[in-house]
């Protein structure tokens, strides 16, 4: 569950921060919240991303969780953190990803 998901720790830790000029607040929810830019669910949370609002970037630890729909699917690769991004959920999501973030990912689909 969500409390034993160690992203879930490292994800508090950003809360108060700011980048740019908008300041970040971590907020533990039971369902999806318009009022997000990015949704993290853990790898226990339900696989239903058919609720992302334009603009919106789901993020996600379950297998396969990017070819589901997911924004970004964060994988463990020998033992390190990588990501796969799925341009065409950004893309209908309306969210704009740099060309050298999709260079660090572990791979791209459409």
């Amino acid at each position: 569950g969500i409390a034993s998901d160690p992203t879930v720790g490292d994800l508090r830790r950003l809360d108060g921060r700011t980048v740019g000029s908008a300041r970040i607040e971590v907020v533990i929810v039971a369902s999806i919240s318009s009022s997000c830019d990015v949704v993290y669910l853990d790898s226990a949370a339900p696989r239903d991303v058919g609720g992302v609002s334009r603009g919106q970037i789901l993020i996600g630890a379950a297998r396969s969780f990017a070819e589901q729909g997911g924004t970004v699917g964060l994988i463990n690769f020998g033992g390190q953190i990588r990501f796969v991004i799925n341009s065409g959920a950004a893309r209908r999501a309306n969210v704009n990803i740099s060309s050298q973030l999709m260079q660090l990912a572990a791979k791209v689909i459409s």
